[in-house]
């Protein structure tokens, strides 16, 4: 018998030795192989990972401020709280517009605020 018949076409076969040892080479180099396919996976998913986080990085970058902001928008482009927002609407530092009942904020009324130096 010089081998035993593998169950896969990729899968390499047993080869026995006189003496009865098997020769393993053919394993070695097809798991060193496989070994070096999972190594450049991983060196792939680390630079997909580093880019991910440079990406999120870089969205935490100063917003832009848009025309018409929600309270949470607005609070966000002054680093503020949402409650503090409140509390700026309802003390009238800060105008609010109301769109079908929904509040909104408009820039020129944030950049006032600012300006005003409160």
């Amino acid at each position: 018998m010089t081998g035993m018949a593998a169950n896969t076409p990729s899968t390499p076969s047993l080869r026995l030795l006189p003496g009865g040892s098997v020769d393993v080479s053919e394993l070695q180099r097809d798991y060193d192989r496989q070994m070096g396919v999972v190594a450049e996976a991983l060196r792939t998913l680390g630079t997909i990972a580093d880019r991910l986080a440079l990406a999120a990085k870089a969205q935490d970058g100063p917003r832009v401020m848009r025309p018409v902001m929600s309270v949470t928008e607005a609070a966000e482009c002054l680093g503020v709280s949402r409650s503090t927002m409140n509390r700026l609407i309802r003390s009238g530092q800060i105008p609010v517009q109301r769109f079908n009942s929904i509040p909104k904020i408009l820039r020129e009324d944030l950049d006032t605020y600012t300006r005003s130096g409160r």
